[in-house]
């Protein structure tokens, strides 16, 4: 007897940006660059988007649906703080980053009002998926696009604050940036992650929980429900990506 699949649901997130900018970069390379097995980014675009949002914002998430016991909230966040940390670990060992470095603040690059200069062209970009509707990937995407009193920001801020953070160096060195200036993103982004890191531990743990007790040190905070959650543009136009003004 042939088993019913579960119910999907159709999550678009949309960003935009200017070529030839860091922002734009950053965008451009995280949606259709590919990458070596061998590289610290994962190959697939969808795992770079939903590691970084899932890092950043799942405890937002699962605490926004309500009905979450504290365990579950605990060892989620303490799986996010990891994931993290392991970030902060290869982009400092991919770019020498040395330790007395780390906690320099940098400059964000992105701007959202940002016009094409004379070179530059408006770069659309859609981040299309379709996971199972009783997913994690689901809940978080769809509180990533939703208004929120206690977290201020944006859908395209939620977005581009946790991509940045993941991954601006890495599209810097591509689009062949000079060495300071990939220096200096892979600082700030460490920088970044640290304060997210401070952020969760402010926000979902009491000082007085063993949250280590909640979860195994190498548990993954993210289980992807299908390898079909998201689409892959190898094997479709880019016209729906890049629009030129």
């Amino acid at each position: 007897m042939r088993r019913n699949k579960p119910p999907t649901v159709s999550i678009s997130l949309r960003l935009e940006g200017i070529t030839g900018t860091p922002s734009g970069e950053l965008i451009e390379f995280v949606r259709s660059i590919r990458t070596s097995r061998h590289s610290p980014v994962p190959s697939a675009w969808g795992e770079r988007v939903t590691l970084a949002l899932d890092s950043f914002w799942l405890p937002h998430a699962l605490h926004a649906k309500g009905d979450i016991d504290e365990i579950t909230l605990l060892s989620a966040t303490f799986g996010c703080i990891e994931q993290l940390k392991r970030q902060i670990s290869r982009i400092a060992q991919t770019f020498e980053i040395a330790e007395d470095e780390q906690e320099e603040y940098g400059k964000s690059v992105f701007t959202p009002f940002e016009d094409p200069s004379d070179d530059g062209k408006l770069l659309r970009v859609t981040y299309r998926f379709q996971p199972y509707a009783s997913s994690k990937l689901a809940l978080l995407l769809d509180w990533v696009k939703s208004p929120s009193t206690v977290v201020m920001h944006s859908m395209t801020e939620r977005v581009v604050i946790a991509l940045e953070a993941f991954w601006l160096p890495f599209a810097l060195r591509h689009f062949q940036r000079t060495d300071e200036e990939v220096h200096a993103a892979a600082i700030s982004s460490i920088a970044q992650l640290n304060q997210r890191i401070s952020e969760l531990r402010d926000t979902f743990l009491n000082a007085s929980e063993r949250y280590e007790d909640h979860v195994a040190p190498d548990e993954e905070p993210f289980d992807y429900p299908s390898s079909e959650v998201y689409e892959d543009p190898s094997d479709r136009e880019m016209d729906d990506l890049i629009s030129n003004f």
